[in-house]
């Protein structure tokens, strides 16, 4: 039952911690000629340039609060067991990055499993849910934002849309599901 509720634990905090925060990229103040390069070229370089605005992501984040849990918990349907689990628990992520492909590592503090998934930006990729039901997800940039989309797959339909967004060393994160939202607050450490 304990390698259940790990499991389980590290598939919520997936859905509750997965999704990565845009920053506004620097605009060029240079005045020099810039070089042209084929379309292809440019939308490589694009890409990267947006990947790297990104890279206050890397590293690694701690949970140091949640505030409406019990609303989402209620969405997620979860029991009272792995209810009860989960308000206790506080996740951990990590951020990697390789030129445009992003890792994520999702866990929780003293827990020594955690889940790994590899992304591009704006590419669906395959996830799952708390009970194990396999989700599509997706992790686009919005203005100075990134939000992710995760929709479930399996016997209970629904849509989770996670948000995230960086301030210093501190992490924000809103997951709605359904109109219900929680947030999670996290540091870098």
């Amino acid at each position: 039952m304990g390698a259940i509720i790990a499991r389980a634990l590290v598939c919520v905090l997936l859905l509750l911690s997965i999704s990565l925060t845009t920053l506004t990229l620097p605009s060029n103040t240079s005045s020099r000629p810039r070089a042209t390069h084929s379309g292809k070229e440019q939308k490589s370089r694009a890409s990267n340039s947006t990947s790297m605005a990104l890279d206050h992501f890397i590293g690694r984040w701690l949970e140091e609060k949640k505030e409406s849990f019990a609303c989402l918990a209620d969405a997620l349907g979860l029991s009272g067991e792995q209810r009860a689990f989960f308000e206790n628990s506080k996740s951990e992520l990590s951020y990697q990055r390789n030129g445009d492909t992003w890792t994520i590592a999702v866990g929780i503090v003293g827990v020594p499993q955690n889940t790994t998934f590899t992304f591009k930006l704006g590419e669906t990729y395959d996830s799952t849910n708390i009970d194990g039901s396999p989700l599509k997800s997706v992790i686009r940039q919005d203005g100075n934002r990134l939000v992710e989309r995760h929709e479930n797959q399996g016997q209970r339909n629904f849509v989770m849309d996670i948000v995230r967004e960086v301030n210093n060393d501190l992490m924000n994160a809103t997951t709605t599901i359904g109109g219900v939202s929680m947030q999670t607050i996290y540091r870098r450490t």
